[in-house]
């Protein structure tokens, strides 16, 4: 399985960095200019796996090229 790291963020994360959990439901938290809830965050987090119970596959759009 190849994993392709998103160029925009860093390979590592700097240790003057603090990550935290949030509630999501109640504390707001905004992306792309919209609420990000638990549920908007389950969809943007993919379809459930179909190989690995429990997991997640990634969520990836695709169109035909338009000639």
């Amino acid at each position: 399985m190849t994993t392709h790291r998103d160029p925009r963020f860093p390979a590592t994360i700097p240790t003057d960095v603090t990550i935290s959990d949030i509630e999501l439901d109640t504390e707001p938290f905004y992306v792309g200019g919209k609420r990000l809830t638990e549920t908007r965050a389950q969809q943007l987090a993919g379809r459930p796996s179909l190989t690995a119970p429990g997991e997640r596959s990634p969520a990836s759009t695709s169109a035909p090229p338009s000639y």
